[in-house]
């Protein structure tokens, strides 16, 4: 009678336990397919200006990477440009790299120091 007593309590305890991680994976299902839905609406319905204005940047429970799409946001603010040195930088690699897809960083690296060179 002692036994069945305590394998009564533990299968009670399993059967809530399973059924508490039953009720919160569809919950997660539910959020997951209302978060896709708002953002394809959100996508459809707004203009990127007003995607971005959204964003809050100092949310400190939700990052921005969570809020948005960062191929949409900057992480630089308005007024913030690269200085001209950086984008010649960036105008040699992207170069260097549509002339030499195959190249790992390692080559790539090579080659820009001595194309870089080259030029003074």
């Amino acid at each position: 009678m002692v036994f069945e007593k305590k394998t009564n309590e533990v299968d009670k305890l399993k059967k809530e336990y399973e059924n508490k991680q039953e009720h919160l994976e569809k919950l997660v299902g539910q959020l997951t397919v209302e978060v896709d839905w708002l953002k394809k609406n959100l996508v459809l319905n707004k203009s990127l200006e007003d995607r971005k204005v959204m964003v809050e940047r100092d949310n400190t429970k939700i990052t921005v990477k969570r809020q948005a799409n960062r191929t949409s946001v900057s992480r630089h603010r308005k007024g913030h440009r690269e200085s001209e040195e950086n984008v010649q930088i960036m105008h040699h690699i992207d170069e260097i790299y549509m002339k030499h897809p195959y190249f790992g960083y390692r080559r790539m690296i090579q080659f820009f120091e001595i194309k870089i060179q080259s030029q003074f």
